[in-house]
Parts: C-alpha cells; sequence; structure tokens
C-alpha cells in the first residue's frame, strides 16, 4: 500500500508492506529504486508485526521503566515461541 508519494516535488516514496517471513524490505527498495531509475534507498524500517506479535501490543522502553512490576507485560518463552513447530528427542537404544 502507497502511504505518500510526492513526487516529482519531493522524491520521497512511504509503503506498507504486509510480506511473509524471509522478505528482504531493503531489497525491495532497492529494486523499486532501479525500476524508477534512481538511486534510491531506505531511509527508515518499522516492523509492525512479527509471528503472532503485533505493534499494538506492545509498550515504549520509558513506559516499563515506570512501571513497579513489568512481569504482566511479558511473554513466556512458550507463547514466544509456540509459532515454531514442535521437536521431540526419542532414545532408541543402540543395538550391539
Amino acid at each position: 500500500e502507497i502511504l505518500e508519494c510526492q513526487f516529482p516535488d519531493n522524491p520521497i516514496l512511504k509503503l506498507s508492506v504486509e510480506c511473509s517471513g524471509g522478505t528482504y524490505i531493503r531489497s525491495l527498495a532497492r529494486d523499486l529504486g532501479h525500476a524508477l531509475q534512481s538511486e534510491a534507498c531506505l531511509t527508515g524500517l518499522r516492523r509492525t508485526k512479527a509471528c503472532h506479535f503485533d505493534i499494538a501490543q506492545s509498550f515504549t522502553l520509558e513506559y516499563l521503566m515506570m512501571q513497579k512490576d513489568i512481569s504482566p507485560y511479558l511473554h513466556s518463552c512458550e507463547e514466544a515461541m509456540s509459532f515454531f513447530p514442535s521437536i521431540y528427542s526419542i532414545n532408541i537404544p543402540c543395538l550391539p
């Protein structure tokens, strides 16, 4: 989605990109620059969602530093890693 485009007065293009993991946004900016026959560069990048975490659920460091107890704001390792597939270890005795 194009959020802001001020061509040709001000050569700035602001985009919102929804993509899968492994997408290289800096490469996308470079490729767009080449397609527009310019030497584009990325001046800012803000990740608003990763896996099942969303920026709407986030808090600033300043806000957390003002709290007496930040534990209600923290996620467990299990919750943070819940989107990864499970791996199980099975012990199988070796034959002599």
